[in-house]
């Protein structure tokens, strides 16, 4: 059961990379979206003031400020038979999962749930710590520039101070640059933890119905 919005996030050169903070809830529901009808036939629509993405980046810039008003209640994974996603981590920016445990659980079933948790701990330590990366590098990036471009000149106004999407699109390459063998790296393990987990997911799926044959 979702929270608050997909789970995915951008990722890095412009692909999607799937992404589950620190919750004071875990919140069940489906996210529908959709229409409203209202009396008298008007139509509202509300958006969600979507976080501006850095392009070919994998940090969103904007945090993600989703309110929790009307979501649903508070529900545990044991309760309602599923994973339950939670709202993202204001770090890593991916949204953590609380895994549903069956009863009982088989061998399997526990291999595949471990395989699925030791991934999310792996996901959520490579994204916060790329994403502090990220926002240094890019702050010490703006404040070189601006000091460069108006030649250190403290009289001005900071609002004033800015940078033009040219001048930053060349922090983007650089950053992707300096960081595309960490990016690499992290595309085969990912993969390869996904081929494995598809493959765990597969078998669980062949064992349970061949338990429901044999019933």
């Amino acid at each position: 059961m979702v929270w608050g919005g997909s789970q995915r996030g951008m990722g890095v050169s412009g692909g999607s990379q799937r992404r589950g903070g620190t919750m004071g809830a875990w919140r069940g529901g489906s996210q529908r979206r959709g229409r409203r009808m209202e009396n008298n036939n008007k139509k509202k629509s509300s958006d969600a003031g979507v976080g501006a993405t850095e392009a070919g980046v994998g940090a969103t810039e904007a945090g993600v400020g989703a309110s929790d008003a009307g979501v649903g209640p508070v529900l545990d994974p044991q309760e309602v038979g599923c994973d339950c996603i939670g709202p993202p981590d204001p770090e890593s920016r991916l949204r953590p999962v609380q895994f549903y445990v069956p009863t009982p659980e088989t061998h399997l079933q526990h291999t595949y749930r471990l395989h699925r948790q030791a991934t999310q701990v792996w996901n959520q330590q490579f994204w916060a710590q790329h994403n502090a990366k990220y926002k240094k590098t890019k702050e010490a990036f703006i404040q070189k520039r601006l000091d460069e471009k108006y030649n250190n000149n403290n009289n001005n106004n900071n609002s004033n101070k800015t940078l033009s999407a040219n001048e930053m699109s060349a922090f983007y390459k650089s950053f992707l640059d300096q960081n595309r063998d960490t990016h690499a790296l992290y595309n085969k393990e990912w993969y390869g933890r996904n081929v494995t987990g598809i493959v765990l997911g597969m078998g669980v799926w062949v064992e349970k119905i061949f338990f429901r044959l044999g019933k």
